[in-house]
């Protein structure tokens, strides 16, 4: 038999007695008889050492990686006697509309009622939306008048 043949069956013996032991189990034949074969022929198998299985590392949690802290800058809080700012053309708009859609009992989700009512903004003349823009502008002037006498 040449070299190669008896490297690879000693490497292949090698291999099965490493393994795990279900593993080892449905290789054990073909080792058995490579083994014979190699004793019948005068060669001898060195075993390798078998490794005692640890038990899986597991993951660490803690302590938790160093997580650096991003400087958070402090708003100061707002004044609850300061004006509020005006709503815009298309919330005015939506807040009456939701008004009368709850008068009329419409049996909507919140979600459903919130799509129809852009729906109609976004069908609406642009006439239409100009009375609704004039509120804006009187609610903002208003704003604007309260917020300078506020400072």
């Amino acid at each position: 038999m040449s070299k190669e043949k008896k490297l690879v069956l000693q490497l292949y013996i090698m291999q099965v007695k490493s393994m795990a032991k279900k593993a080892r189990d449905f290789f054990q034949n073909l080792a058995d008889l490579a083994t014979n074969y190699l004793t019948e022929t005068g060669e001898t198998v060195e075993p390798k050492p078998t490794k005692t299985q640890k038990p899986a590392k597991k993951h660490k949690t803690f302590p938790p990686k160093k997580i650096k802290k991003k400087k958070v800058i402090k708003q100061p809080s707002k004044d609850p006697d300061a004006p509020k700012k005006p709503l815009p053309a298309f919330l005015l708009y939506s807040n009456t509309r939701r008004q009368q859609m709850k008068e009329s009992k419409v049996q909507l989700n919140v979600s459903e009622k919130v799509k129809k009512i852009g729906i109609e903004w976004a069908e609406m003349s642009s006439s239409e939306k100009e009375k609704w823009m004039e509120r804006s502008n009187r609610a903002k002037k208003i704003y604007l008048d309260e917020l300078e006498k506020y400072n």
